[in-house]
């Protein structure tokens, strides 16, 4: 069986040697199959010997129109997505784990906003002015002072 990178496919698409040109299904991959004057062959990738494999037809339709061919076979009777397994990619669930902890905490602050708007708007709520916060604040430092003061 010959092997095809793109640029080799092509040449020979230019060359009028291609007969025909199948997207087949293997597993739960799709392959680029040809078949030229010389016989059958299959699209590798461009700096390898190895088949070029695509997860999903559309990316070997792309393929193939990118190339200029624009008509084609396909062939399903040994595909079997059931094969494919899910991609693992640990970069994107850390960073899903990131953005549904950054949900939750936007949740959580959401919550928090509402219940102290709901309290401003209540006719019990007391308010204290910003002076009597400082004069709170600066008698509780003291009293820690003279504590610590106290201690050694």
């Amino acid at each position: 069986m010959q092997t095809y990178t793109p640029k080799q496919l092509q040449s020979a698409l230019d060359a009028g040697g291609i007969r025909r040109v199948t997207i087949t299904g293997q597993g739960a991959r799709f392959y680029i199959q040809i078949t030229s004057r010389n016989g059958d062959g299959v699209l590798t990738k461009a700096r390898s010997p190895d088949p070029r494999s695509f997860n999903n037809p559309m990316q070997a339709f792309t393929e193939l129109r990118r190339l200029g061919i624009r008509s084609g076979e396909f062939d399903t009777t040994q595909w079997t997505p059931e094969q494919r397994e899910a991609p693992k990619r640990p970069d994107r669930a850390r960073a899903m784990s990131e953005l549904h902890a950054m949900a939750e905490h936007g949740r959580w602050a959401r919550e928090r906003i509402a219940q102290a708007q709901a309290e401003a708007a209540d006719p019990e709520t007391k308010w204290v002015d910003n002076a009597t916060v400082e004069a709170d604040a600066n008698a509780q430092t003291a009293r820690i002072e003279a504590r610590l003061k106290n201690s050694r």
